[in-house]
């Protein structure tokens, strides 16, 4: 597992999945982690993730818009 933290995200890396079929595949999360410094009503509008494959040279780009 890899975390990547800063004062209020945290971005979680299993590279061999979570789950015990999780071969060829990984899990990655962010997650916010420090909700007591936002202001009430806070809410997250966006955001990109972009995972590489350097050995096939392909990649996956997931957006999540929160309306």
């Amino acid at each position: 597992m890899l975390d990547i933290c800063d004062a209020i995200r945290r971005l979680s890396l299993y590279p061999k999945g979570i789950e015990k079929s999780g071969y060829g595949h990984i899990s990655l999360y962010l997650a916010i982690t420090e909700t007591g410094q936002l202001p009430l009503g806070w809410e997250v509008a966006s955001f990109k993730l972009f995972v590489l494959d350097q050995i096939r040279d392909e990649y996956l780009t997931v957006l999540l818009n929160i309306l």
